[in-house]
């Protein structure tokens, strides 16, 4: 069974049978980590970016998210999983840095020479330290450098992303351990997820309302590709406060 105890009302009562997890573990428990990039791509996005229009903003998102799962699956090959079927909501591993690198670079590359196309880059900056690649700034006339007429508009978007990856109380989603990706969207901890209860303490609706509704997601969506023997054979969601009628897959059977 899979308990998701939102305000950990059931720690005292079920340590004993249980083993619980949480984001702010007490002795006896275990460090709670949830893979972001198994999370469907609308919640994620929301959370990351403040929500994206339809459109080409949220596009660009998309586009590239596919792009580095079909990367990731390529050079490990997941079992079970054909290329032709991977979509954006495919829960397979992919690097969130390099997302952001990817398309903050696309967003601010300015070009120099007779026909704009070199680059003005100055420092390539660092996609793994989340350090901005710097260009000459963009100038009036016909000099140059010339902005990159094809950017979409996604720098607010793309800031917040970043200052989420450095905001360490979302460590446990954004930085889960084994399952956090490299920038090759390489995770050897990606197919030995199981979860026998799982016990998030902070109220991260108050933040977040998908983050408190559907946290148990990622856990039910990876078990298909999982080798591991134990299987959870049904889930419960007890939460009076924010809870989702909406979501079946809280409660499971």
């Amino acid at each position: 069974i899979l308990m998701l105890d939102i305000h950990g009302e059931y720690r005292k009562a079920l340590s004993d049978v249980a083993t619980i997890y949480s984001i702010d573990p007490q002795p006896g428990e275990k460090q709670l980590l949830i893979p972001y990039w198994a999370l469907s791509a609308s919640d994620l996005l929301d959370f990351l970016t403040g929500g994206l229009d339809d459109g080409p903003r949220e596009t660009a998102f998309t586009d590239k998210i596919v792009e580095l799962k079909d990367s990731s699956h390529a050079t490990i090959n997941f079992a079970g999983v054909e290329k032709r079927s991977i979509t954006v909501d495919t829960p397979l591993p992919f690097s969130l840095k390099k997302l952001w690198y990817d398309l903050i670079d696309f967003e601010i590359t300015t070009f120099e020479g007779p026909d704009r196309d070199q680059l003005a880059l100055l420092d390539k900056g660092d996609a793994d330290a989340l350090i901005v690649p710097r260009y000459k700034p963009h100038a009036m006339g016909t000099q140059g450098p010339f902005m990159n007429q094809q950017a979409v508009g996604i720098r607010r978007q793309l800031n917040l992303l970043r200052s989420r990856l450095l905001d360490r109380r979302y460590d446990f989603l954004l930085h889960p351990g084994s399952w956090e990706p490299n920038l090759d969207g390489c995770s050897h901890g990606c197919s030995s997820i199981f979860v026998k209860i799982l016990e998030a303490t902070v109220p991260l609706f108050s933040q977040h309302p998908a983050a408190s509704c559907r946290p148990g997601h990622p856990f039910f969506a990876l078990w298909p590709f999982d080798r591991a023997k134990i299987r959870a054979q049904s889930g419960i969601c007890q939460e009076t406060a924010d809870f989702d009628p909406e979501a079946p897959q809280l409660v499971l059977g």
